[in-house]
C-alpha cells in the first residue's frame, strides 16, 4: 500500500496533478522605492520581460467600438477584457521568446470577470477554474475566487529557458455563471516573478 501511495505521488507530480488557488490580494503594489501604486505601475519582472504573442481561439466580436481580444487580458486596463461565448475548451495563450534561466514567473495576478463595473461583473460569467499547461505539459489546475477584486495566484517558479520560448496555456474548464450573459469574461491575467531589480 505504501508503495502504491508513492507511485501515485510520483506519477501526479510528473503529469500534473497540482492544484492552485488564488487569493484576494490588494489593489495596490509595491514600487521600487516602497511607495503604493495603482496596477500596473513599478518594477516588477516587466522590467524585463513580457509576452511576445497573446492568442485564444475563442474570442466575441466587437460590439459598440468594445474589443474582446485575447491581448486585452494582458493591456494593464482593468477597463477592458478577454471574452468569449462558452463552447468547450477555450484557451488563452501566452508565448515568451526570453531566454534567461534566471528569471523565473512565480505567480498569477488576476482580475476576473468583466471588472469594468459591478453590474458587468454580475450580468457575465467568470472562470472558476482552469488547467495550466507549460510548454505543452500538464502543469496543474487553478481555481479563481467569485469576486469581483484582485487576486493572485502564487506557483512554483516557472523558469524561462535558454533553448527554447516559454509557452503558458490556460485551458477554461468550469465557470461561474453570469446573471445575464453567457459570455465569460477575464479582464487581467498578468505575471509576477523573481530574479528581476
Amino acid at each position: 500500500m505504501k508503495l502504491l501511495l508513492t507511485l501515485i505521488t510520483i506519477i501526479l507530480s510528473l503529469t500534473g496533478g497540482r492544484e492552485y488557488f488564488a487569493e484576494s490580494s490588494p489593489f495596490f503594489c509595491k514600487g521600487c522605492a516602497g511607495d503604493d501604486i495603482e496596477y500596473g505601475g513599478g518594477c516588477s519582472i516587466y522590467c524585463l520581460v513580457g509576452p511576445s504573442e497573446i492568442l485564444s481561439n475563442s474570442e466575441l466580436d466587437e460590439i459598440n467600438k468594445n474589443t474582446y481580444l485575447a491581448q486585452n487580458a494582458h493591456d494593464f486596463d482593468v477597463n477592458s477584457c478577454w471574452a468569449y461565448r462558452q463552447k468547450g475548451n477555450e484557451k488563452l495563450t501566452y508565448i515568451f521568446n526570453f531566454n534567461d534561466e534566471n528569471i523565473a514567473i512565480n505567480a498569477l495576478s488576476i482580475f476576473n470577470g468583466y471588472y469594468k463595473s459591478q453590474d458587468l461583473w454580475e450580468k457575465n460569467g467568470r472562470i472558476k477554474k482552469m488547467t495550466l499547461y507549460i510548454n505543452g505539459v500538464e502543469h496543474g489546475d487553478i481555481y479563481l475566487l467569485d469576486q469581483r477584486e484582485h487576486q493572485i495566484v502564487s506557483l512554483e517558479n516557472i523558469p524561462f529557458r535558454s533553448d527554447t520560448p516559454l509557452i503558458l496555456e490556460f485551458e477554461i474548464i468550469e465557470t461561474y455563471k453570469g446573471s445575464k450573459y453567457d459570455d465569460i469574461c477575464l479582464t487581467e491575467l498578468t505575471f509576477q516573478g523573481i530574479g528581476h531589480h
